[in-house]
């Protein structure tokens, strides 16, 4: 399994703006973007919003979704800026793995 460091790492590679890590069972919807494009946040961490069942993406993208409860456990998503994160990046070598319990209270907390 891949570190999560290295996932972040790597995705600086490109030069990009931002980075945004997300758990695989999230989905990342346009007011994130939008948010990040008006606000220019130099971090983020974001717990997900648990919705009910689903039977089209469309319901999604239609805004029709009913929400469940906010997961409080951990971060699904970290959104990092390019200048803030080559500031405080050596803070981010670490030896979590990718799905371990821990790292994402430990990211959030940076």
């Amino acid at each position: 399994m891949p570190l999560i460091s290295e996932i972040i790492f790597a995705g600086f590679k490109s030069d990009p703006d931002y980075v945004i890590y997300t758990n695989s069972d999230v989905i990342i919807m346009p007011n994130l973007i939008e948010y990040i494009l008006n606000n220019n946040p130099d971090c983020m961490a974001i717990s997900r919003l648990d919705i009910q069942d689903i039977d089209s993406f469309d319901r999604i993208l239609e805004q029709k979704v009913i929400p469940i409860r906010y997961e409080i456990a951990g971060f699904d998503v970290l959104v990092f800026k390019k200048d803030w994160f080559n500031k405080y990046k050596k803070h981010f070598w670490s030896n979590f793995l990718m799905g371990a319990p821990y790292f994402d209270p430990s990211f959030a907390g940076l």
